[in-house]
């Protein structure tokens, strides 16, 4: 660059463009020119868009890398929440399973209330190797559990 100018100024106002002299190598200008006339605009025009252009360019690439860090973050808080709730979820499973079959054995004796786990296991796996459910798109909830014969 050789000078700087700015251009259009009135008095007291700022400028809104800044005069930019420069030296560019043959191939760029022919290259320069022939998007101008393909365009209909000025080679100043045209030059001017792919300054802007490149100038945002990095600004781009550091906004995007921001949002990339703070999705992680998001989704590395949700998915920590997600594990916390799960150890809950098997603690009271686990809790629930021992009450229950305590009460079992006292009401209905040990042998009794193994083959009531026993079949109580085998439905569960059963119903693991069931697919899963679509909810419907048009109201998003997820469809009433179907009855078990």
């Amino acid at each position: 660059m050789t000078a700087v100018r700015t251009a259009g100024r009135g008095v007291g106002r700022p400028p809104k463009t800044v005069r930019i002299t420069t030296h560019v190598s043959v191939g760029v200008g022919r290259y320069l020119q022939s998007r101008a006339a393909e365009a209909g605009l000025s080679l100043s025009a045209v030059t001017a868009a792919l300054l802007e252009e490149a100038v945002r360019l990095p600004l781009d690439h550091e906004h995007g890398s921001l949002v990339e860090a703070a999705v992680a973050r998001a989704i590395r808080r949700e998915l920590d929440r997600l594990g916390d709730l799960v150890v809950r979820a098997v603690l009271d499973s686990d809790e629930t399973r021992r009450l229950v079959l305590t009460l079992l054995v006292k009401e209905i004796g040990p042998d009794q209330t193994r083959m009531f786990r026993r079949e109580a296991h085998s439905a569960s796996w059963q119903r693991l190797k069931e697919p899963l459910a679509v909810p419907p798109e048009h109201h998003g909830t997820w469809p009433a559990t179907p009855a078990r014969s």
